[in-house]
């Protein structure tokens, strides 16, 4: 399971974010990131999802649509992500409601570890598919077996 060690250091990042988007950068991408090219579109160094069908699938789509491509993160989403980290901290989940995380264990965008330790501290319950990456929905069944299954809420 991924527990990513973050590229900045946390306190730096955040300040970063901060002070581009005050400064009226918060539609500029984050330091490292831009529009997604799709003729550098690889499989080999994808690290969304093992099914190469869909990946196939989802870039013909894009290619086809460009208007539906997105980019990476802006200093705007990255300071407002930062922004609600603490009110879910310190706030207690509905109790009323059953809340299920579906947590992909080789994720390398999510910090599959941090997930599992909030959803544990608010008594979520954690469906985790230890060899899915971050796009579980894209995964086939091999790296994510009873996925579908387990999101039929009926």
């Amino acid at each position: 399971m991924n527990s990513l060690p973050p590229p900045w250091p946390r306190s730096v990042a955040k300040g970063l974010a901060a002070s581009a988007s005050t400064l009226s950068f918060s539609k500029k991408y984050a330091l490292g990131y831009g529009d997604l090219d799709l003729s550098k579109s690889d499989f080999s160094r994808f690290k969304g999802h093992h099914n190469r069908k869909e990946f196939d699938e989802t870039n013909e789509m894009m290619a086809q649509n460009t208007s539906l491509i997105t980019g990476g993160p802006t200093f705007g989403w990255v300071n407002a992500a930062f922004k609600s980290e603490n009110p879910l901290q310190e706030r207690s989940l509905p109790k009323n409601v059953d809340i299920v995380a579906y947590v992909a264990g080789d994720d390398t965008v999510v910090n599959s570890v941090a997930t599992i330790d909030f959803c544990k501290r608010h008594k979520a319950t954690v469906k985790l598919y230890p060899k899915s990456r971050h796009n579980i929905l894209k995964e086939t069944k091999e790296y994510a077996p009873t996925f579908w299954q387990d999101l039929d809420l009926r």
